[in-house]
């Protein structure tokens, strides 16, 4: 979570009743050397406060304007509105307010004055104070400057920020507004005239459709948030992500929406990230999946960044071999592989015989060709997986050859793996996929017991290994590739 500092104006829509007033006309004129504001955003400026000047005001001006103020018989105060709905804090107000007219900073004595965050009413027209502090205005010349309140002002709703002349220390500076009509017929600023506050839009008939040129210097939470269905989960399943950061209303806080990027963590980036997203992951492996978020504002933007981990278990891969020790007698030894392990077998040796060892050894009673399959569950309880072989029981023969057999060497592979192949599969094909079917490598069958596979080109995960011979899949088998 990161907290950051809005110098800004929210919009407010107000009618005012009593637009029937005895009023003096205003006195404004236009400044020939006019404030600078040219609205470029800079973009590097991401600091851990996430200051802001919201520049709403500026960015609607076509001239600059100002006028004087004297609280006995004139202006005594000039406030502008804000549209606001959460938790929020003004740190202060920043205002371009000038003590003479020349431009020329430092030639007239500071003065005091009192700012204030005020409720509103229905026309936008400054209430009851919520909270109000004496603060000195210097001669900047034709530059900003800050007014800040002792302690943050704690705001939910729509407000004005205030400034008047100090009574006690009365003095007469000039506050600016933007143009006689870049208002848009918002109605958001109001003047204190001769002690009663005036909205200026409805009270001179929309004549004077203009802002005051100050913006509260504001402070709110801006916190990325998302979530995912599971955090855990076996190779081949999905992952559903869930946008679920606040969506802000104050609009005029901020120059476009907020935008959204989610970092899978497997080298997959998904922007925007609006809403949703379903991923599968093709490897095993913990993933530190990141949503950024960046709210924009006029000078500057806010990032927040949040991690959620997602954890993929990869599924057991059985696999085994065996040693034929004559008379029947065949060791087996497991192969099988799992990251987390592998914590049960099941073997059926095809003889209605079966066994829960790891490597067992048994004996065949009579000889035959025997169809033995080695069940294995891993330890993260995502899967069983089933391998079988034949196996070859015959009197007479010293040496029963591996090749009778179809066998894939070593597992898991890291730079390459071997397919041992009978001769009966010869001129067929090896076919390389992955774990959505997409066909990765086709290798021909040429008259070799074995053939050798590089994995060079092809990425840790979970693979299947498949014969093609005379238009038939006769053979697929599971893979590990880990590098």
């Amino acid at each position: 979570m990161k907290k950051f500092y809005l110098f800004s104006t929210l919009l407010i829509f107000v009618l005012l009743g009593n637009a029937q007033v005895n009023l003096l006309p205003i006195n404004s004129h236009v400044i020939n050397q006019p404030f600078q504001y040219n609205g470029v955003k800079d973009a590097t400026n991401k600091t851990a406060g996430c200051v802001d000047i919201i520049s709403y005001p500026q960015g609607k001006a076509t001239a600059w304007l100002s006028d004087t103020m004297d609280y006995t018989t004139y202006i005594g105060g000039i406030a502008q509105a804000y549209y606001f709905s959460g938790t929020g804090f003004v740190n202060g107000i920043s205002t371009y307010m000038l003590l003479d007219l020349d431009g020329v900073p430092g030639n007239s004595d500071s003065v005091s004055m009192v700012i204030s965050v005020r409720n509103i009413n229905a026309g936008n027209v400054p209430t009851s104070i919520i909270a109000s502090d004496t603060v000195f205005l210097h001669d900047v010349g034709y530059f900003e400057q800050q007014l800040m309140f002792t302690s943050p002002v704690a705001v939910s709703d729509s407000f004005a920020v205030v400034i008047e002349i100090d009574t006690l220390n009365p003095s007469n500076p000039y506050y600016i507004t933007n143009d006689y009509g870049n208002g848009l017929a918002e109605a958001l600023s109001s003047l204190s005239y001769a002690g009663v506050w005036y909205n200026l839009y409805p009270t001179w008939s929309g004549t004077w459709d203009v802002d005051m040129i100050i913006s509260p210097i504001f402070e709110q939470d801006f916190t990325s948030a998302y979530t995912v269905d599971i955090d855990s989960v076996c190779l081949g399943n999905t992952v559903t992500f869930t946008n679920t950061t606040p969506t802000d209303v104050n609009t005029m806080f901020f120059t476009s929406p907020n935008s959204y990027s989610l970092n899978l963590g497997d080298l997959t980036i998904i922007a925007p990230f609006d809403t949703n997203y379903t991923h599968l992951y093709t490897a095993s492996g913990t993933y530190a999946t990141e949503l950024t978020a960046t709210n924009y504002g006029y000078l500057a933007n806010c990032v927040d960044v949040v991690a959620i981990n997602v954890t993929v278990f990869d599924t057991a891969i059985a696999n085994f071999g065996w040693t034929d020790m004559g008379g029947g007698n065949f060791q087996f030894s497991d192969s099988s592989f799992s990251i987390t392990g592998i914590n049960s077998w099941l073997w059926d040796f095809g003889d209605g015989t079966t066994s829960t060892i790891q490597n067992p050894l048994i004996t065949y009673p009579t000889p035959g060709d025997y169809y033995v399959c080695l069940a294995v569950s891993d330890s993260n309880g995502c899967n069983t997986n089933v391998f079988c072989d034949s196996v070859f029981f015959t009197v007479g023969v010293a040496e029963v050859k591996a090749s009778n057999s179809i066998r894939i060497f070593p597992i898991p592979a890291t730079k390459y793996f071997s397919v041992a192949v009978p001769s009966n599969y010869y001129n067929g094909e090896i076919v390389i996929t992955d774990i959505v079917g997409k066909k990765l490598k086709v290798v021909p069958i040429e008259n070799q017991e074995k053939v050798k596979i590089l994995t060079t080109d092809i990425v840790s995960g979970v693979y299947f290994v498949s014969i093609d011979y005379g238009g038939e899949r006769v053979f697929t088998k599971r893979i590990m590739i880990d590098k």
